[in-house]
């Protein structure tokens, strides 16, 4: 990774003389890339008639990412479904997926949420579309993924993101609340990995990510039905991993730490105190933002981490080191 965050820098043995179209949309590729080193190499070339249309021609091809910098996108040719993309975590992967050449299916139970994210998208020359789903009914679920299949023609990334917590005691809950806890964040990523992979195995591939949490991985006080049901994610992974590898199909867990985002927000009025705490036990010394998790599931989505399942990532700024 060069120093403005973009994979895999292009190589070339071309002259600096040289003025083929090849080597000249690498000379570009390379300006974009670190353009104070080449920016020598661009002037000469910007002299070249054809240079501005295959300049613009180059620029459709890449992807900005988070700093701006052009890039070659990872996933060019791909599409993907993020459930719960509406907003918070699973809106951020949305757009990076898309960032990185992806089309992307924004779903969520909110429809108003999933369009607004979905025209980001397709402000970016992506294919998106916007769809109402509740991840817990898997008639719903099978019915509404089918009807994206036949949209894109074809999905190679289901990232499961849709979740639900209430922050209390355990001898405080009611059976109302673990039965929905239970349904979104465990069943609901059940429904959606189940009903996909009748089609990522006939096509004998896919990228499955899971948006668990460090506290299915240590426990977290307040949280012990969520806790267990992202244990359970982790657990059910590692297990479908081995199952699917002979499809090559890669199964894979992101566990963020504690991250700023609207369900977090509401988890925590009223808890300044023990947010704070919270903060000073992140080596990191902040907390996470939603584009702080998106790369992570962006680089398992893609070829890539061709050779990676089965594993489970945490990104926690240091909260978690195991």
């Amino acid at each position: 990774m060069n120093p403005h965050g973009c994979p895999y820098a292009p190589q070339t043995y071309a002259s600096a003389n040289s003025a083929t179209p090849t080597r000249i949309a690498i000379k570009i590729i390379r300006f974009v890339y670190d353009p104070v080193k080449y920016r020598q190499d661009f002037s000469n070339y910007w002299r070249i008639g054809s240079l501005k249309k295959l300049t613009e021609r180059l620029k459709n091809k890449l992807s900005i990412n988070q700093k701006g910098v052009y890039c070659i996108p990872r996933l060019a040719g791909k599409s993907a479904i993020v459930t719960g993309s509406g907003r918070g975590i699973g809106r951020a992967i949305a757009l990076e997926l898309a960032r990185e050449g992806a089309d992307v299916a924004v779903v969520d139970l909110v429809v108003e949420n999933a369009a607004s994210v979905a025209k980001e998208i397709q402000a970016m020359g992506r294919r998106s579309l916007a769809v109402q789903l509740d991840v817990t009914r898997f008639a719903e679920v099978k019915e509404v993924f089918a009807k994206i299949i036949s949209a894109f023609g074809k999905v190679d990334i289901l990232v499961n993101n849709a979740g639900w917590d209430k922050l209390e005691p355990f001898v405080e809950s009611t059976e109302e609340t673990w039965d929905k806890i239970i349904a979104i964040n465990y069943r609901g990523m059940l429904n959606c990995t189940r009903v996909i992979l009748d089609h990522m195995i006939a096509r004998q591939y896919g990228k499955i990510v899971s948006i668990s949490s460090d506290a299915g991985r240590v426990g977290s006080t307040g949280e012990a039905v969520y806790s267990s049901c992202n244990g359970a994610v982790i657990a059910f992974s590692k297990t479908l991993a081995r199952e699917m590898a002979r499809y090559k199909i890669n199964v894979n867990v992101v566990c963020p730490g504690p991250t700023e985002k609207p369900l977090f927000a509401e988890l925590f009025r009223g808890r300044e105190k023990l947010l704070a705490a919270m903060v000073k036990a992140i080596p990191w010394g902040r907390l996470a933002k939603s584009e702080d998790i998106a790369p992570a599931v962006a680089f398992l989505a893609s070829d890539g981490a061709g050779y990676i399942t089965g594993q489970t990532l945490s990104v926690s700024g240091g909260l978690t080191m195991a």
